[in-house]
């Protein structure tokens, strides 16, 4: 779970991983800069529960690594994503996509044309081979089985904690939200729409072509005014645009928070104040650091790119050289600038 607002989570729950200065492949990194996986992978995402990692091999095939990084399955596969609660794992072949165990084995045949990761009730979104232009998405059981028959243009990467994922409508186009079971929890009717969060409100993009924010009853809870919303933290705030294209945080009453006098707030990994109570922002200059909950600098704005604190003390922020290292929460580095580009992994929710 990702950590609580008071800034105290282990920054241990945060996967870093980082491709080494001029060379092309990836390695997992300590928070002092050190390597705990030596590079050598075309890509290496965080460890699941079980204990493996999807991964890219140099011929740039997918399987699994083990935290000591040999291969638990070999790769053979041309792409794959990461374990799941259920222990299922999307793997694609040049014949479609299934699920496979921790063994590499098929649970669940490569029949799909795109699937995506089990929630944790053990359900995932998919779409069949078919001759259709764009074959419409259901939901499956982690036996393959339809649990929600095809119907919807688009669905949600996965389920949340409410059971709820965003769907679009294929006949009018238009989004809301579906339960587990097929039902229309909030009725298609915006012209897009972002997840809940913890605060129970979700971005939405109304028929004016401007952001609000909606509850779970589908009501507009925050009335569309914005030129662009970000998902809420569990704190209730929200990184927001003006119509002049200047960026702020509002709460969960729509009122600013924090003025909009920058070029960007919070980025697309989080909410504002996700955690250790600093947001990511932009000054005009288009320079990254962090702001307090005032709106003043905490860290001073002079980074090329900056990822969320996450709940930890740390992070990672791109000089103006273009190389990664570790930053603290007072914009200090306990790890110089030395990696050509890093990823990090917030904990999977729940």
């Amino acid at each position: 779970m990702i950590a609580a607002e008071d800034g105290s989570g282990d920054a241990g729950d945060v996967f870093l991983a980082a491709r080494g200065a001029g060379g092309p492949l990836w390695g997992q990194a300590g928070w002092d800069g050190e390597w705990i996986l030596r590079p050598g992978w075309r890509l290496l995402c965080r460890f699941a529960p079980n204990g493996l990692a999807a991964a890219r091999s140099r011929d740039g095939l997918f399987g699994f690594v083990a935290r000591d990084g040999s291969w638990a399955v070999e790769p053979r596969f041309r792409n794959a994503g990461s374990f799941s609660a259920v222990g299922l794992a999307a793997a694609e072949t040049p014949d479609g996509t299934g699920f496979v165990d921790s063994s590499g084995a098929w649970a669940v045949e490569p029949r799909f044309l795109e699937a995506r990761p089990f929630s944790a009730s053990g359900l995932a979104p998919a779409r069949e081979i078919s001759d259709a232009l764009s074959p419409l998405w259901g939901v499956v059981d982690a036996k393959g089985a339809w649990r929600v028959r095809p119907g919807f243009a688009e669905l949600a990467f996965h389920y949340d904690s409410r059971g709820l994922a965003a769907a679009r409508d294929p006949g009018t186009g238009l989004a809301g939200f579906l339960t587990e079971e097929g039902v229309w929890a909030v009725p298609p009717k915006f012209l897009d729409l972002g997840p809940f969060a913890g605060a129970g409100l979700a971005p939405a993009r109304a028929g004016n072509g401007l952001w609000g924010a909606v509850d779970l009853s589908g009501g507009w809870a925050v009335k569309p005014s914005f030129a662009g919303l970000r998902p809420f933290s569990a704190s209730g705030l929200a990184g927001a645009r003006d119509p002049s294209g200047h960026w702020g945080v509002v709460g969960p009453d729509g009122r600013w928070a924090v003025l909009p006098t920058f070029a960007n707030v919070g980025g697309a990994f989080s909410g504002p104040f996700a955690g250790g109570g600093l947001a990511p922002a932009s000054s005009g200059e288009g320079l990254w650091g962090f702001i307090d909950r005032e709106g003043r600098w905490a860290v001073e704005p002079v980074f090329a790119a900056v990822y969320p604190f996450f709940g930890t003390g740390v992070t990672a922020a791109m000089d103006r050289d273009g190389l990664w290292g570790v930053l603290d929460g007072a914009g200090g580095w306990t790890a110089m600038p030395g990696f050509a580009e890093v990823a990090l992994f917030p904990p999977p929710a729940g």
